[in-house]
């Protein structure tokens, strides 16, 4: 048998703060994390649209300017549930080892073999199939996993120094710990556990990024005069109303 070591991963906080921070120590720029208190927003066309007034008023450096008058873009939405085991028979997509490095229509999807880190992977779900500036750190991890399959993946994820450095300094007590593992000693001391999904458009389809799922589901289609968001939205929905406890946290500049 093969040994593959991983090195320690804390739990962090669901905090759109503690997200930015993170991304910040990862080198990304112009990303921002926001908490979407209703999704009845996401159906609205001008939900990504600038509404400030009197900017005139505000004494604005030139950056802030452009950032303000600048509608946003969506790159992608976490959600966050209390975890519970379930059967899920919807359809997987494999991992297609035909495609290139160079080919731009893979879509970036990596198995959670660490416990703690599904909010981390949920984060770089979004931001390895967005069309961003990365910055060196997930540059290079990008173009190195690449041609990975899904697991090793999940795997080159868990023994990165760069992201679980970034990660772990934002750690918080409690372990994340699946609900039907009754032998990890740490089962008792863990009332609830929480999981990081997130949901992502790409080439025209809207994806489920679950890294304790055999692939990406995909879950929906869109066109370039749509607003993904909206179509994205019945499977949200579906989602509040299987969970007792859920957070949803938009990923956009």
């Amino acid at each position: 048998h093969n040994i593959v070591l991983v090195m320690s991963w804390c739990t962090i906080e669901s905090d759109p703060g503690v997200f930015n921070e993170l991304v910040e120590k990862l080198n990304v720029k112009n990303v921002q994390f926001e908490e979407v208190y209703s999704i009845d927003e996401l159906t609205s066309n001008t939900f990504l649209n600038n509404n400030v007034v009197n900017k005139e008023e505000m004494n604005l450096t030139d950056e802030m300017n452009d950032y303000l008058l600048k509608d946003k873009e969506a790159y992608g939405l976490i959600f966050l549930f209390k975890y519970k085991s379930e059967t899920d028979n919807r359809t997987t997509i494999p991992f297609n080892p035909s495609l290139s490095n160079s080919n731009e229509s893979r879509l970036y999807f990596a198995k959670q073999v660490v416990r703690d880190a599904c909010a981390t992977q949920a984060i770089l779900s979004v931001l390895l199939n967005a069309s961003i500036e990365l910055g060196s750190t997930l540059n290079e991890f990008k173009s190195f996993t690449n041609d990975f399959d899904y697991e090793m993946k999940g795997l080159a994820i868990g023994n990165s120094d760069e992201i679980r450095t970034a990660h772990n300094y934002f750690s918080r007590p409690e372990p994340f710990i699946l609900e039907d593992d009754p032998n990890d000693k740490r089962h008792k001391k863990t009332k609830d556990a929480y999981h990081f999904i997130a949901y992502i458009p790409f080439n025209g389809k809207i994806y489920e990024l679950d890294g304790l799922k055999q692939g990406p589901i995909q879950v929906g289609e869109y066109s370039s005069n749509q607003n993904w968001l909206s179509n994205v939205y019945p499977t949200i929905q579906t989602r509040i109303q299987s969970y007792s406890e859920q957070k949803i946290i938009l990923i956009y500049y």
